[in-house]
């Protein structure tokens, strides 16, 4: 009823962050005045009237009618001739997105739900929809991303609201004109001005949030969450006047040449600027003076053009953030990589650690990209054994929102799929952290290595006894030949802190086992051969005779990887 819709608005005023005026006198007179402005000369929404005099936005969800809030005002000293409001009207300040819940007539809003990739920024797969209120627009995303497979139930979201420069720019012709109108008043609207606070944006995204977690009983969360999905709402303008489109093509012109905001993309300035970049535009608009803002946007809400005839639209763009799960692989063929290895469209090698322990984790996640990161990697023809070289794997867009790992590590199903190529260990969920505690610790792990070498001589005792006192040995590495093609030109420093020499048995005099303890990056083969003087000292420079490696297996990865269990 009216006296309930009254003692809402009192509230809501009443916890206002900002005051319009600091001499004396009652403020709420003065708030009645410019509300009662707003609503009847700028045809403004009742929540767009309430955000511009300093109300907060988390305190705009309860619907309020524009005839409710005029019998509000209805007792101010200052009377404005006017017509009245009228609650079809579109407002021309949010286009009609703050509209909704408001027992509004404008006409339902157009709605495109774009499920999106994760990396590649690209669409796949959308949904067109109308919608009439925030639930309906809750229910709208959800059942789409239901249909396409997802899990949503209890999911945790970020938002993200993007506006058009349109939004922007009335927002500071508005505010010019409440100066203007009220500038003989004492007036201040630098709460509007100077900070985002009581803007559209933070006052849709508060709806929008409220209306997402509702439909997926959940919450939203400030920073990326493992699992948890990321919307993008992106609000898009009606169609407006010519006028309207020169004055954002002027002002985009003078935000891109002024010197501060300049733009490049592969050496030229970027296309379509104001509406890549409807904040640096807004930024160098705000800057302008009253009267150089007025003469490049010339929209104001005593112009013909500031009516808007039909409401905007909206796009929403969702994905799940990754979700990780970490461990220790071994490997123990001689025809694998790491990743899949492809020269001139020619593939390398029968597979990939990172296809295999995709396949195994990946059937029922239902993820739109694997990426699989490791600490260090071993050439095709090296086995790794030992305890195993830690990873992450990163499951992109997961449907499920998880990787079912029980299901994953079935034994009997599990070694179908690793088939003898590839083992697994320490297995389990992780978070993004996963990724920094195996960066850093990459830097400073050690490798421990066993290798089959080749002399052109017979070994002696001698050998055996200078290789193993060789202690703390720093190596100088150029880029090996055999990757100098992809790798940067450069000389490495790497120490050898230790080595043993055993003979081989069985296999003749020429031959026998190198154990070998190292820096991380250190080029073993090259180490052995010393790649044509490339890398000095070198086992075959130590020795005075030609050496050469025939098997290589990586014997432990020593670094102390502990990420979180999850």
């Amino acid at each position: 009823d009216e006296g309930r819709a009254a003692d809402h608005i009192d509230v809501i005023v009443s916890r206002r962050r900002a005051r319009i005026t600091s001499h004396g006198g009652c403020d709420r007179i003065h708030v009645k005045r410019v509300v009662r402005a707003l609503l009847k000369q700028a045809r403004a929404c009742p929540r767009c009237c309430l955000r511009l005099v300093g109300c907060p936005a988390d305190r705009l969800a309860q619907p309020i009618s524009a005839a409710d809030l005029e019998r509000w005002c209805s007792d101010a000293c200052d009377a404005i001739v006017a017509v009245d409001p009228r609650d079809d009207q579109v407002c021309g300040l949010c286009f009609g997105l703050l509209q909704l819940d408001s027992g509004v007539s404008v006409p339902e809003l157009n709605l495109v739900v774009e499920r999106q990739s994760k990396k590649k920024k690209k669409s796949l797969g959308e949904r067109e929809m109308t919608f009439g209120g925030y639930q309906s627009l809750g229910t709208g995303v959800t059942s789409a991303m239901v249909d396409e497979g997802f899990f949503v139930e209890g999911a945790n979201f970020t938002l993200h609201v993007h506006l058009p420069l349109a939004v922007a720019l009335r927002e500071i012709s508005c505010v010019h004109w409440l100066e203007h109108t009220f500038g003989t008043d004492g007036l201040s609207f630098n709460h509007v001005a100077q900070t985002d606070y009581y803007g559209v944006k933070r006052a849709l995204k508060a709806l929008v949030s409220g209306t997402m977690a509702a439909a997926l009983n959940s919450r939203p969360v400030k920073e990326e969450e493992a699992g948890a999905f990321e919307f993008e709402f992106h609000m898009q303008a009606p169609e407006l006047s010519s006028r309207e489109a020169e004055a954002h093509a002027l002002l985009s012109e003078h935000a891109r040449s002024d010197g501060k905001s300049r733009k490049r993309k592969r050496g030229g300035l970027k296309q379509e600027f104001g509406e890549r970049c409807p904040q640096i535009v807004a930024k160098a608009a705000a800057a302008l003076g009253p009267r150089d803002f007025k003469e490049a946007f010339p929209i104001d809400p005593q112009a013909s053009e500031w009516r808007v005839a039909a409401p905007g639209s909206a796009l929403v763009r969702y994905s799940r953030y990754p979700v990780y799960v970490c461990g220790r692989y071994l490997k123990f063929s001689r025809e694998l990589s790491q990743t899949a290895w492809v020269v001139d469209q020619e593939r390398i090698g029968e597979s990939s650690v990172e296809e295999v322990i995709v396949a195994a984790l990946g059937e029922d996640a239902r993820a739109d990209e694997w990426k699989m990161v490791a600490a260090g990697r071993e050439d095709l023809d090296v086995r790794m054994l030992g305890t195993g070289r830690p990873f992450v794997v990163e499951a992109r867009n997961c449907v499920r929102g998880r990787v079912p790992l029980r299901d994953a590590l079935e034994p009997e199903r599990l070694g179908a799929i690793l088939a003898g190529r590839v083992g697994l260990r320490d297995v389990h969920a992780t978070t993004k952290k996963a990724l920094d505690i195996l960066r850093e610790g990459a830097e400073e792990k050690e490798k421990t290595y066993d290798a089959l070498v080749w002399l052109s001589r017979p070994f002696t005792d001698a050998d055996v006894d200078k290789i193993g006192r060789t202690r703390d040995l720093v190596t100088r590495q150029n880029t090996p030949l055999r990757v100098v093609h992809r790798r940067t030109a450069m000389v490495r420093e790497r120490t050898i802190f230790e080595m043993k020499l055993r003979r081989c048995e069985g296999r003749g005099p020429h031959f026998a086992m190198l154990e070998l303890r190292t820096q991380a990056g250190t080029y073993i083969k090259e180490f052995v051969h010393g790649d044509m003087g490339r890398t000095s000292p070198s086992v075959a420079s130590l020795l005075g005779c030609d050496a050469d490696i025939l098997e290589l297996d990586v014997m432990g990865v020593e670094m102390d990887f502990k990420p979180p269990v999850c």
